[in-house]
């Protein structure tokens, strides 16, 4: 059986003769060959034939991507056996069609399209001056400041959006742009999103921006921005939530994305711009904002923002007309502070709090350095305890309730630290398990009213109550699943998104 070879030349006629060939196959035969299916057939056994030359190969694919079949050459690619081959034949047809593009010859839009075929076949080295090279040709005459119809026409004309998402980062521009008007939004948020890199994200803001300028956010570009799992998602996250144009639920859906995100806030770098919203809301007038923003502060910055957590806390009693115990807001904050591993870094400024502080702030200080075992305020806490007998106390029955003063909330604190240490030396003895220990030292820490002898009593009245609980039911029933009483309810798990928005509303 003979067979036809092709040449390398696009000029017509040229003759190659091939090695195992018993005839020729000239330019005219090529053009011939891609007007049916049985040419285009007879293509692909010559690009698959081993005895083949490479240049012949690689003039054929050619031909065939210039008469509009770019869509074959895959399969005649898939025929070669060898995989190197494939490769190599696939790098060197990419360099035949990039000139197309430069050079903006008729045939520049097959060519393109020849050239997103070849992904599969090119190392990432190979495919990225690709990328490049087709990013260029579609996008160097558009820019943030092209009229919306202008980009419009110009990309639809030249690339489909699914080709755009395969540029890499050399079309995240052009998707930013694309968001900027409204275009295909949906698969450039995608695009963006998915990039895991801050350019990407940066440029996906700036697209959000000036669209959100004119239409208002919608539910996947929340997804979207948490996808990137950066500061600056979650800074544009609180950024729509104090945003008085847009719908309160999606305001508060936005909130609460932002929390979900500073579950990876080691992955962030600089929180600054997260930080910024964050105390932004601690300087709010509803009390729910403060303890949303102090919380949340710890959680992205540990106890470097303390001292503004501090100044937000405003003396103006509102903190009682909160849905939530203030005394539960607080307990929560202090906890977060401590199973964060925060607490070294954070009780010199609860210590100062002591002497410097306004009336929330040093029950908050109290709080947290019983919380934290923080004995370095002893000190402090000793003097602020005597002004009971003194006559000088402070109430803040307002803001922790039941009658609570300063000096009997420091009195608490002080009656605590003997207690935390004979549970650590119990549990170093084997009189307590773990689990006992910790339960027992939850319910010395919740227990913000009592003192001395009658404290010390209902901690083990409480203790005794759950540890009954803890034993086997009868019949062999199921055990009674149950945390300890305590006075000042149950913390929240470490971690845990907030559950209400600065309206007072709670974000679904």
């Amino acid at each position: 059986m003979l067979v036809r070879c092709l040449t390398t030349t696009v000029v017509a006629m040229t003759l190659l003769v091939c090695a195992g060939c018993d005839s020729t196959v000239t330019e005219s035969d090529l053009q011939k060959w891609t007007n049916n299916d049985r040419g285009l057939e007879r293509i692909s056994q010559v690009v698959a034939d081993p005895e083949q030359p490479l240049d012949t190969k690689i003039r054929a694919l050619e031909v065939v991507v210039e008469k509009g079949f770019e869509a074959r050459v895959r399969t005649m690619i898939d025929g070669i056996s060898s995989a190197e081959e494939r490769s190599q034949l696939a790098e060197k047809l990419s360099e035949q069609l990039t000139k197309h593009l430069v050079n903006k010859s008729k045939y520049q839009l097959d060519a393109k399209d020849g050239l997103m075929t070849l992904d599969r076949y090119l190392s990432k080295e190979a495919w990225e001056p690709i990328q490049k090279a087709v990013a260029t040709w579609a996008f160097s005459d558009i820019s943030w400041a092209t009229d919306a119809t202008e980009v419009r026409t110009k990309i639809e004309s030249r690339i489909f959006s699914g080709q755009t998402m395969e540029l890499g980062k050399y079309g995240w521009d052009a998707a930013g742009i694309l968001i900027s008007h409204g275009y295909v939004v949906d698969k450039m948020v995608r695009y963006l999103g998915s990039a895991n890199d801050p350019v990407a994200t940066e440029t996906l803001l700036k697209g959000f921006r000036k669209l959100h300028s004119t239409t208002g956010p919608q539910a996947y570009h929340v997804e979207a921005l948490q996808n990137t799992a950066s500061a600056a998602g979650a800074a544009y996250l609180l950024e729509m939530y104090f945003n008085e144009n847009i719908d309160e639920e999606f305001r508060g859906h936005a909130f609460n994305a932002a929390v979900d995100m500073t579950e990876k806030v080691e992955k962030w770098g600089d929180a600054t711009a997260v930080e910024k919203w964050l105390l932004k809301l601690i300087n709010q007038d509803a009390p729910a904002d403060r303890w949303l923003g102090a919380a949340n502060l710890v959680r992205v910055s540990g106890a470097t923002k303390l001292d503004k957590v501090f100044e937000g806390l405003k003396d103006d009693r509102v903190y009682d007309k909160a849905e939530e115990d203030p005394a539960k807001s607080v307990m929560d904050l202090c906890l977060d502070v401590y199973d964060g591993g925060h607490a070294a870094a954070a009780n010199p400024v609860f210590v100062k709090q002591l002497t410097t502080g306004n009336r929330i702030g040093k029950s908050v200080a109290i709080v947290c350095l019983k919380a934290n075992q923080g004995t370095g305020g002893t000190a402090q806490l000793k003097t602020i305890a005597a002004t009971s007998a003194m006559g000088t106390d402070t109430s803040v029955d307002d803001f922790l309730g039941e009658q609570l003063t300063l000096g009997r909330l420091a009195q608490n604190a002080l009656d605590a630290f003997p207690i935390y240490a004979e549970i650590a030396a119990d549990e170093k003895a084997g009189k307590l398990t773990k689990e006992q220990a910790k339960t027992k030292r939850e319910l010395t820490t919740f227990d913000l009213e009592l003192t001395g002898a009658p404290y010390k009593a209902a901690i083990e009245a409480r203790y005794k109550a759950w540890l009954a609980d803890q034993a086997p039911a009868p019949d062999g029933a199921a055990a009674p699943d149950k945390k300890p009483d305590t006075a000042a309810g149950t913390a929240k798990p470490p971690g845990a998104a907030p559950a209400t928005a600065a309206t007072g509303t709670a974000p679904k």
